[in-house]
């Protein structure tokens, strides 16, 4: 992202996420998310956090704000995807 520069807009109906990070559980979710508010503080990039038992329709909202880094629990990211919220072709991945 830094080298590349950001990309995306929160004018965009369907966010293309240039990092995608999935946990396997709501806590670790939100501790990553937490972490990545940090490193994007005082910059333009903007992380959205995606995990169930809470209401979809909130976590929509902000992903319709802006979604840079994507950080969620599986059955909440496929939930988002199939609603054709998030692309994740433009997302960079990491085989590490």
């Amino acid at each position: 992202m830094k080298a590349h520069g950001i990309e995306g807009s929160s004018f965009s109906e369907v966010q293309e996420p240039q990092a995608l990070v999935v946990g396997p559980t709501r806590e670790l979710v939100v501790q990553i998310y937490n972490e990545a508010r940090k490193f994007a503080y005082g910059t333009m990039i903007r992380p959205v956090v995606l995990y169930g038992g809470v209401s979809v329709n909130h976590q929509l909202q902000q992903v319709e704000q802006g979604a840079h880094i994507v950080v969620g629990t599986p059955g909440r990211l496929l939930d988002v995807i199939r609603r054709k919220k998030v692309c994740v072709t433009g997302a960079k991945g990491s085989n590490s």
